[in-house]
């Protein structure tokens, strides 16, 4: 028996084939196997892998494997490896299958790199190193034009000039590459040893259980449970623990358990002992069964001692039978006895090599060895490929490794218990020395793209603090640019642990990213706590570091909305960053004192940060910095000059693109879509919106998805189309809902209402506004609160409620107006207007109206109607249709109404008439009519005046249009909404009096 068979497990195999079939008709599936060390989980799966290769060799099947060693500290390990081995980047396809050969192979590669770039383009240089990636798919690439510059692109950029990617964006994507290559081929996913997963990857893990629900994806995880629960009493509750409890709340039983029986063990003692021939009788079995109780890699392993020791020999006809000296009771009696002995039977040069390779780890590097050894790499993998490989089984070829253009021979033991057998053996002086040995092999080795994760943990236990502190710092950095704070804080923590106290400037700096990986967690009370050991340990420094405590302390007070305390910062970090002669430093102080001015409500302050800290960047020649204070400042703008706002953003764009900052990018995109829809610039605005839906959802940023759907039904909305509109508001709003953004969930639920309102349910517009209200007064800013008081405010006026209409709507103005927002408080006085026109105020309906910008030139003409100004109405009303801004449909019938209305009171039938007959196709539409009952009773009596038959009809429209509006009301608000507007009553009055 030179390799352990599988045999058994057909009910194990059946479960996870029924996994499979789901998975294969599009109902992604997350499964576990759960077993002891030992049990046969790995080989199960591997077994099962090849059956399903076998069976669909369009399949594609892929693992990746958690380290015991450094796994906790190393974001996303495992899903490094899977997608690498995946794309066929590096390392092979899981056991059991191969990866497709030749050109199916090459097709494979280009298609996942492009869709890296399309859907994933962060996880480049974070889950897949971008350098690999071009090595391997440059050549194929070169051939399909544009791809190749976008992966260098993509693989250039500087890990230092980028932002941290966001952990939600990282995750989205990561699912959102599974989704796209799921759609090209079925994936047979592989995560093995859960239990040393790191928190990064079980949150991606738990992500992908939800994200994958309709692609063809099976996810297969193993675990030992006992080691969950062993992390979980040393160090607290294993991350992985309640995330196994939410899928099984909502997947339910999707575990295959490994733990045997007393029948399934006899069964697997049988079916192993007959993988051979043999005459080994009902005794020899059952001793044999209570011995190892069926354990998998014990039975495997004893029955290989038994005919070693020659206590199982062959018969005359090549059959096992038991030898004569046989004694059950001098046989080890745990599995680790039998890895001693196995591994005592080796000669010394092999168990010494061993031993060097368990500090490595389970999976270890034949050239590491032989550097440590001080033998040549020839002869090692000699050694491991033909003795401790194919003779003795301990080991196996995991495929080549790349460091830089060198091809290094990756290994793996057969078994972890081999690997902890072997390293439990050393002394803690041989292992302390051995693990610096293996640091120094593999910092020689990987000098162009070392792993600080690994030689982190190795220089640690090597003792050497020094260089085990730099390489943690290092390794945190790179998990804050993988999307990974908790365990950069990890691995910062301990960097911090291995730093001395009086190394102020080292502790500083360590501190400066700790303090970023806890912000990016939301933990505010720990990042106060480094933000004041940074000012701290600045008071003895210079004062530049003073200035970038004095941004952290800003930074930190906004975020917990400690305005004052947050400008307070700026100003002194602006001021140490002057003394200093630090340009830069100054604009972000400018920078964050305007962000905090804004968010306070003070806009006019606000401006004036962004613009000084524009100016400074612009001579500093800081492009980050002053593509973020264009796009804050035209965010300032979008409430007062949307043409202003429109050039901000598109200058913020250019150099977001300029410097490479995707993200950037798709933040200003999208508010230059949100501009265009402003301006009424439809087709824009159109297609602005979808590529920065189609980039959001790139990015893997569900929050600027939601925003892009928002700005869609907006427009949508605004162009009539209602029902248009509702999907992708609720996409929004389910969105918002689910990331938390509270302020966005009121905008989108204001939007909502409107259109809920639009359609004439006036309940359900309510409980929209009054949702939206709630949220915006326990939030205690004053974005939106302006919106929603005037929305409310125009649904009372719509139902007659003239006093509550107008205490809404002159809340809503003065609420814009606290804010700085003409925008908002010109569509609130334009509103008020109206109230007091249909209250019977003409006189004060034209003061509103001229008050309110804009939105008043069209309250402006009926005020004057009403008055009997008909020549300064009929010119107000030319004046609009002159304006060259265009019109949208709803404002040309509103203004072709005002000039009909005029001429009727003008005498001026035949005008009259020839308007109307352009308003009477749209009658009955409350998205292109405002005021309908306006619209039939205009309508109406120009018909009548010319002694048009169509007038009865007419009649009769709006008399319907009237009860379907009041169907919903109660006999006091149906009358309340007929008697409190003129248009309404005097329609009423004429259809009971015909």
């Amino acid at each position: 028996m030179s390799e352990q068979p599988f045999v058994g497990r057909e009910r194990e195999l059946g479960q996870l084939e029924g996994f499979l079939g789901r998975a294969l008709l599009g109902q992604g599936q997350v499964c576990f196997v759960t077993g002891e060390a030992g049990s046969g989980k790995t080989m199960l799966v591997q077994a099962f892998a090849q059956r399903a290769q076998d069976h669909d060799e369009h399949l594609a099947v892929a693992s990746g494997n958690c380290n015991a060693q450094s796994g906790v500290g190393d974001p996303y390990l495992p899903f490094r490896e899977l997608l690498a081995a995946l794309i066929g980047v590096t390392g092979r396809a899981a056991e059991g299958g191969d990866p497709p050969a030749g050109s199916r192979l090459r097709h494979w590669l280009v298609r996942s790199t492009q869709v890296l770039i399309e859907v994933g383009p962060d996880l480049v240089g974070t889950i897949i190193p971008g350098g690999t990636l071009v090595a391997k798919a440059g050549k194929a690439l070169a051939q399909k034009a544009g791809w190749l510059d976008e992966l260098e692109k993509l693989a250039r950029r500087k890990p230092g000039a980028q932002a941290p990617v966001q952990p939600e964006h990282l995750l989205e994507q990561y699912a959102n590459v599974l989704r796209a290559l799921a759609a090209e081929r079925p994936l047979l996913l592989v995560l093995d040893d859960l239990h040393w997963a790191d928190a990064a990857s079980v949150g991606l893990l738990f992500h992908l259980s939800r994200r994958l629900e309709t692609s063809a994806a099976l996810l297969v995880g193993t675990y030992r449970p006992n080691e969950l629960y062993l992390r979980a009493a040393a160090a607290g509750r294993h991350p992985l623990e309640p995330v196994l409890l939410e899928i099984k709340r909502y997947a339910g039983d999707v575990w295959v358990d490994l733990q045997t029986d007393e029948a399934g063990g006899r069964d697997f003692v049988n079916r192993l002992l007959d993988t051979e021939a043999n005459r080994l009788g009902a005794d020899f079995r059952e001793a044999l069964f209570r011995h190892t109780e069926g354990h998998a890699l014990f039975t495997a392993e004893l029955l290989r001692r038994l005919q070693e020791r020659g206590d199982l020999i062959r018969d005359a006809q090549g059959c096992w039978v038991v030898g004569a000296r046989l004694d059950f009771g001098a046989l080890p009696s745990r599995v680790e006895g039998v890895i001693a002995q196995r591994i005592g039977h080796l000669d010394a040069a092999q168990q010494e090599l061993l031993r060097v390779a368990s500090v490595e780890g389970e999976a270890f590097t034949a050239e590491v060895v032989a550097q440590v050894q001080g033998l040549a790499p020839r002869q090692v993998l000699r050694d491991l490929a033909q003795d401790l490989a194919q003779r003795h089984a301990l080991v196996q070829e995991r495929g080549d490794l790349r460091a830089g253009r060198r091809q290094l021979s990756g290994y793996r033991f057969a078994h972890a218990l081999f690997q902890h057998y072997l390293y439990g053996g050393l002394g803690s002086g041989e292992r302390r020395l051995l693990h610096g040995e293996v640091a120094q092999a593999i910092e020689a080795l990987y000098a162009g793209a070392p792993d600080p994760v690994r030689l982190a943990w190795h220089y640690d236990r090597a003792g050497d603090g020094e260089r085990a502190a730099g390489f943690y710092r290092e390794a945190g950095e790179q998990a804050l640019r993988q999307g990974a704070p908790h365990e950069a804080e990890h691995l910062l923590t301990r960097a911090l642990d291995l730093t001395p106290g009086p190394e102020a400037e080292r502790r500083f700096e360590l501190l400066l990213v700790r303090e970023q990986a806890r912000d990016l967690q939301g933990q505010r009370e720990t990042q106060r706590e480094d933000v004041e050991a940074l000012e701290s340990l600045a008071e003895g420094l210079d004062d530049g570091r003073r200035c970038q405590a004095a941004l952290r302390r800003a930074n930190h007070a906004d975020l917990v909305s400690h305005f004052p305390a947050a400008m307070a910062a700026a100003e002194r970090a602006a001021a140490l960053a002057e003394k200093a002669g630090l340009p830069t430093r100054v604009a972000e102080a400018h920078l964050a004192w305007g962000r905090a001015l804004y968010r306070h409500g003070a806009r006019p302050q606000a401006k004036v940060h962004h613009e000084l800290a524009l100016q400074l960047a612009q001579a500093a020649g800081d492009r980050q910095t002053q593509a973020d204070a264009l796009r804050h400042l035209g965010q300032i703008a979008l409430g007062a000059d949307k043409r202003l706002a429109q050039d901000l953003y598109g200058q913020a764009l250019g150099l977001y693109r300029q410097i490479g900052d995707l993200h950037g990018e798709n933040i200003a995109l999208r508010y230059l879509g949100v501009c265009a829809v402003n301006a009424q610039q439809d087709d824009r605005a159109a297609a602005l919106l979808e590529e920065g839906l189609a980039g959001a959802r790139r990015l893997g940023d569900r929050s600027g998805e939601a925003h892009a759907s928002y700005a869609l039904g907006a427009l949508a909305q605004n162009q009539g189309r209602l029902a248009d509109a509702e999907g992708p508001l609720q996409a929004a709003l389910e969105a918002y809902r689910q990331t938390g953004e509270r302020v966005q969930e009121a905008a989108t639920l204001l939007i909502l209402g409107s259109i809920r309102l639009e359609q004439d349910d006036f309940d359900q517009a309510r409980a929209m506004f009054q949702a939206a209200l709630r949220i915006c007064r326990e939030l205690g800013g004053t974005l939106h609160l302006s919106s929603v008081l005037k929305n409310l405010g125009i649904l009372e006026l719509a139902l007659g409620n003239h006093h509550q209409a107008r205490a809404y709507l002159e809340d809503a103005a003065e609420v814009a107006r606290r804010a700085h927002n003409t925008v908002y408080e010109h569509h609130a006085l334009c509103q008020l207007a109206y109230t007091e026109l249909y209250g019977g105020n003409a006189a004060a309906a034209l003061e509103r109206a001229r008050q309110g910008g804009d939105p008043g030139r069209f309250a402006e003409p009926w005020a004057l109607l009403a008055l009997g100004r008909l020549e300064e109405a009929e010119a107000a009303l030319h004046s609009l249709l002159r304006d060259p801004q265009p019109l949208r449909e709803w404002q040309r019938l509103a203004a072709d109404l005002g000039l009909a209305a005029v001429a009727l009171a003008k005498g001026d039938l035949r005008a009259a008439l020839a308007l109307v007959e352009g308003i009477l196709p749209a009658l009955g539409r409350s998205d292109l009519l405002d005021d309908v009952a306006t619209a039939y009773l205009v309508c109406y009596e120009v018909l009548q005046a010319c002694g048009d038959a169509r007038a009865a009809g007419v009649l009769e429209g709006g008399w319907r249009q009237i009860e379907r509006q009041t169907s919903r009301l109660d006999d006091a608000a149906r009358e309340r909404f007929i008697a409190n507007m003129p248009s309404r009553r005097r329609l009423v009055a004429a259809w009971r009096a015909s």
